[in-house]
């Protein structure tokens, strides 16, 4: 019976250290870089009409990228950096197109596709390999009325050109727009329980802009 007892006290210290009684494996190292970019957004406005074009593009005329890490500008070349929005409906939402909320009208250099889950459209866009300098643009058709979040992801991996398959050093990039006014009042104006459990500590930290599209 004591080996038993043995046993289960055995187990149960296993359940209580989080399955950890096998091997530990060591955390992901910390990105080599973290690259800190912004993203403008034209054009600006209270509401916008179904139908109605939102244009985002990178503020980048050249390969020098600022590194939050070292404080300083460097050279990133031969990279493919990532843009990942969310476009999700916080309110009056009635039903949802075929087609998504929106849809991404995008450059010949800028890769772009969407995918469309309950109630949020997912923007994925790549660009930087092949060109000379780092710009980006992508336009957003208005598809449904209705008060939508747009946020950008947080910090992103990005990817070697000349080996897509292998993270560039482990290197980052996130974006925020360079707004003055994100719509927060927008957001603000409509009820709670229908901010789908946001706050506005994006909106605030300029990584979300609230779009209100109106017939």
């Amino acid at each position: 019976m004591k080996k038993y007892r043995y046993l289960l006290v055995a187990v149960v210290i296993c359940l209580a250290m989080g399955f950890q009684c096998g091997d530990d494996y060591p955390p992901d190292p910390e990105p080599a870089n973290i690259y800190k970019e912004t993203l403008s957004l034209t054009p600006f406005q209270k509401s916008y009409n179904l139908g109605d074009t939102i244009w985002i593009e990178t503020n980048l005329n050249n390969k020098f990228l600022f590194d939050s890490k070292s404080k300083q500008t460097a050279l990133v070349d031969s990279v493919s950096l990532p843009v990942e929005l969310s476009y999700s409906a916080l309110y009056q939402v009635y039903s949802q197109p075929a087609d998504g909320f929106c849809k991404v009208v995008s450059s010949n250099q800028v890769k772009a596709e969407t995918k469309n889950y309950e109630r949020t459209t997912f923007i994925i866009a790549s660009y930087g390999c092949n060109q000379s300098g780092y710009r980006f643009k992508i336009g957003l058709v208005l598809l449904s009325t209705g008060v939508y979040s747009l946020r950008i992801a947080e910090n992103t991996d990005f990817y070697n050109c000349l080996k897509p398959q292998q993270y560039a050093n482990r290197s980052q990039i996130s974006y925020t727009f360079d707004l003055n006014d994100t719509n927060k009042d927008v957001f603000l104006a409509i009820p709670a329980i229908s901010r789908g459990g946001l706050n506005t500590e994006k909106i605030d930290s300029k990584e979300e802009y609230i779009v209100k599209v109106v017939k």
